[in-house]
């Protein structure tokens, strides 16, 4: 089974990300915070990580770039997810497959990731 991890500062998005991505048959770790999903990471291989952009301290941009930089961690599919995405402009242009905007259409988010995770 693929295991996502989803980080994002708001519990009910965190709650409704795990129900439709678990009943798509994945299993989903979520944490509130970067740091959080960074110890995390130092225990568990996951396949994909999606993380909100907008988020007290290390935002989600912050987190994509560090986890593209980590020879251990470059080769996960990532996705940004915000519905507030101001002043991220640059790497949302540049990435805009990677992007996902809030409210999630969950049933295009799953598709998305079945895509990236070749089933």
């Amino acid at each position: 089974m693929k295991h996502i991890l989803y980080i994002d500062d708001d519990p009910l998005a965190c709650n409704l990300f795990r129900l439709f991505l678990e009943r798509a048959g994945y299993q989903v770790t979520t944490r509130k915070n970067v740091p959080a999903a960074r110890r995390e990471m130092e225990l568990i291989c996951f396949d994909c990580i999606v993380s909100d952009v907008g988020m007290p301290g290390e935002n989600g941009v912050e987190f994509y770039r560090w986890t593209k930089a980590q020879d251990a961690y470059k080769d996960i599919p990532f996705l940004l997810v915000s519905a507030h995405a101001m002043g991220f402009s640059d790497i949302l242009v540049e990435h805009r497959d990677i992007f996902f905007e809030k409210p999630l259409l969950f049933t295009r988010m799953v598709e998305h990731i079945k895509t990236l995770l070749a089933e």
